[in-house]
């Protein structure tokens, strides 16, 4: 995670500004990667690392704008708006509502760990989990579906739009899925690393598609860039060329697609 997040903030091609908005997603989730390894390892009860606990909570409120405001900049090229700002409420409750134990000195945060009583210490709410894989749902949701019918984006930017921010709906959905696992005494939670290694997956696989989009922006074929895409090199029938071909012309004298000066190539595949 870390060298990804290195990659992205000196990769040349692309937006500088869209590559260091993955260079920062890369490197929060490498932190939370790290903050698994040390409670993983018992390292989170020692005195070394005790101050570790609970500092990932608030990453779970930064993901989602991330990622929308990536997708904002590679489809609309927008870097900041004021409105941005109100992004860090739910991130600013949640380190609130968990600050009580953050002041907490090294030997009182030792003790709560040891007798597992840290959120006994805070007001966070029994379903405050819930609220913010809600809130993790809808940043995926907002993503896509605010940018997905912007003019400039044609059929292989929308595919390459689904793909990513399928990604992190992949990541959102295993991480709820581990919750309800867990919340329901359905997984033992010292198995929790298979849902990372899940998680992981569907991380690296946003990461590739981050890599990859000044590629598709520019001009290549999804196809090209996804292979294992099934019949990538399949051709057309003759038979089924003339058939689009009419479909075509039909769409040519009924629609007349041709009359809008933005017509690309791309839009006139989805019609």
């Amino acid at each position: 995670g870390v060298l990804l997040s290195l990659v992205f903030l000196n990769k040349k091609k692309g937006d500088k500004y869209a590559n260091r908005l993955l260079a920062l997603y890369t490197f929060l989730f490498a932190f939370e990667l790290l903050n698994n390894v040390l409670r993983w390892s018992g390292a989170l009860r020692t005195e070394t690392f005790v101050h570790f606990n609970l500092v990932h909570f608030p990453l779970w409120a930064i993901y989602g704008p991330l990622v929308y405001l990536y997708v904002r900049r590679v489809t609309r090229k927008i870097s900041f708006k004021y409105t941005d700002i109100l992004f860090l409420i739910p991130i600013l409750l949640i380190a609130g509502t968990i600050s009580p134990f953050y002041i907490l000195n090294t030997s009182k945060k030792l003790e709560l760990v040891n007798a597992g009583a840290e959120f006994a210490h805070i007001p966070w709410p029994s379903y405050g989990i819930w609220l913010v894989i809600l809130l993790m749902f809808s940043y995926s949701f907002l993503s896509y579906f605010s940018f997905r019918k912007n003019r400039q984006t044609g059929f292989r930017e929308n595919v390459w739009l689904k793909w990513f921010v399928g990604s992190y709906t992949g990541f959102v959905f295993m991480f709820s899925l581990y919750i309800f696992l867990i919340w329901f005494n359905l997984m033992d939670p010292k198995y929790d690393y298979f849902v990372d290694i899940v998680i992981v997956f569907f991380i690296a696989l946003l990461a590739f598609f981050g890599f990859v989009q000044p590629e598709v922006f520019e001009g290549k074929n999804i196809r090209q860039i996804l292979p294992f895409i099934k019949y990538r090199k399949t051709g057309l029938s003759d038979a089924l060329s003339l058939q689009m071909k009419e479909k075509l012309l039909a769409i040519m004298v009924d629609n007349k697609p041709y009359l809008d000066p933005r017509l690309r190539l791309d839009d006139l595949s989805l019609l």
